[in-house]
């Protein structure tokens, strides 16, 4: 048992003095390209969210500018009610019910990052 476990880390050795650079550098380009798909996907999620609640705010915009000019007063009605509607219970896109997503999120995400960046490095400045 325990030949074979020095033979085994033998190999290793040779193996990881052949390979070793280049599966080190798959991995890094594996997790690099895994960690942009996911950030691109998140940005582009909170990109779609913030257009489509935007494009339903205009929306809102203008049924309010086009209440003003019909003169038929069930049309005038359905505007109304739709708009207030709109206006009290507007589009909104939420993470799990904990978050609204939009540029109001990605703004605060990256603050409250910066901020745990400026706090560890502050520590760790501290610490020497």
């Amino acid at each position: 048992m325990r030949h074979l476990h020095l033979e085994l880390r033998k190999l290793s050795r040779e193996v990881d003095s052949i390979f070793g650079t280049q599966m080190t550098f798959k991995m890094a380009f594996l997790y690099l390209f895994l960690f942009f798909h996911n950030v691109s996907k998140f940005l582009l999620i909170n990109y779609v969210c913030e257009t489509v609640s935007i494009k339903a705010n205009a929306t809102g915009y203008l049924l309010n500018k086009l209440s003003y000019s019909t003169f038929d007063v069930e049309v005038r009605e359905v505007i109304s009610q739709f708009s207030l509607q709109m206006t009290y219970k507007p589009l909104r896109f939420y993470g799990i019910g904990f978050f609204q997503f939009g540029s109001k999120f990605l703004y605060r995400f990256i603050m409250s990052i910066a901020t745990v960046l400026v706090i560890v490095i502050q520590a760790h400045v501290n610490s020497n």
